[in-house]
């Protein structure tokens, strides 16, 4: 039984010894909130400004008129332009949207570990560690037998392309991979309209005020799928066909155009990389568990060592991976394992 909390002590997050994901900052010892903000960088203001359009008359005079749909982001400190956003838009201060995790820090609950900043400070995050000695036994058990720990992540969001989010995560020791939660239930968006600091206490509240609860939950979840074994179909249509789907059965796709054998070899690639991480990933006896294969799906999309698994859509892989596309890809195929793993336990809770 791990009872003893430096059991579960903090650690870098690459063999380098850079943080999350190879971005942000790696806090020495335990600190404050406002220690931490400064730290990482964090300690800056947003405001809005008034966005004008250029107006060029017929006979060539030129003025320039408020929008009256379109305001500016600015940071303060760099008068960097950070985003145009909606008249009801309405800024949360990093200071304000971590403030949530205060109390945790406070009583010890919770060690800041790492945080910083992306695209100029559109967008901020703080991640830290639950102390695994407050938890209950089937936790300290399950999470201590597979070197898992458990996390609490804010990010927030300066540009108007995503609201500010407070979820719960789990890491595993041995790869580093970014194992989340199973339930919807422990992760919130707030958006920013309206008082968007009340709004962001009231529900990170609702989510950090049952983590022991639902982490005993995850735990429970965590040991059905590690005693779930896939065959080679549940394997293909819960796992393979979600993180990397046949491009050959999607719409438009044309087997004579110069690019198909490219698509087709690309997809065969990423199919080999899943089934090698699922097989032989870190930690790994190959045993054809759901959990084996959940943390090689983890494993291929948090590193992309083989650079098989590109974010889509222009964003960053920190953003795609707290909030994003490949966020979404391991809930999806965390969902179906849990499901199908609970069904064949005979309809328990998933």
């Amino acid at each position: 039984m791990f009872t003893d909390g430096k059991q579960f002590a903090s650690f870098h997050w690459t063999a380098d010894g850079s943080a999350f994901h190879r971005e942000g900052t790696v806090f020495d010892g335990s600190p404050t909130l406002s220690a931490a903000l400064t730290q990482a960088a964090l300690a800056y203001d947003v405001a809005t400004v008034p966005a004008y359009q250029r107006i060029v008359t017929p006979s060539g005079d030129e003025f320039y008129r408020e929008s009256k749909t379109t305001k500016i982001v600015t940071r303060l400190d760099t008068h960097a332009e950070l985003g145009s956003v909606g008249t009801r838009y309405r800024v949360l201060q990093n200071a304000d949207a971590f403030r949530a995790l205060e109390p945790l820090i406070d009583t010890g609950i919770l060690t800041l570990e790492a945080g910083g900043v992306r695209d100029g400070g559109a967008s901020a995050w703080l991640l830290g560690q639950f102390d695994i000695a407050r938890f209950g036994e089937t936790v300290q058990e399950v999470f201590g037998g597979d070197g898992l720990l458990p996390y609490a992540v804010i990010s927030t969001n300066h540009n108007g392309k995503s609201g500010t989010n407070a979820s719960l995560w789990v890491y595993r020791r041995v790869c580093v991979n970014g194992l989340g939660y199973f339930t919807r239930r422990q992760a919130i968006t707030v958006r920013h309209t309206g008082n968007t600091a009340a709004k962001m206490v009231s529900a990170s509240a609702q989510v950090f005020a049952g983590v022991v609860e639902r982490s005993a939950v995850a735990a429970a979840q965590y040991r059905a799928l590690q005693g779930f074994y896939l065959d080679e179909a549940m394997l293909k249509s819960l796992v393979l066909d979600v993180v990397a789907p046949d491009p050959s059965k999607e719409k438009g796709f044309d087997p004579k155009s110069p690019r198909a054998d490219m698509v087709m070899e690309r997809h065969g690639a990423r199919v080999t990389e899943l089934r090698r991480l699922i097989r032989s990933g870190a930690g790994h006896t190959g045993d054809g568990s759901a959990w084996e294969a959940y943390n090689g799906v983890v494993e291929a999309l948090d590193h992309n060592v083989s650079g098989l698994f590109p974010v889509r859509g222009g964003t960053g892989r920190l953003g795609a991976l707290l909030d994003g596309s490949l966020s979404a890809t391991k809930g999806e195929v965390l969902a179906g394992l849990v499901t199908a793993a609970a069904a064949n336990a005979g309809g328990a809770d998933a």
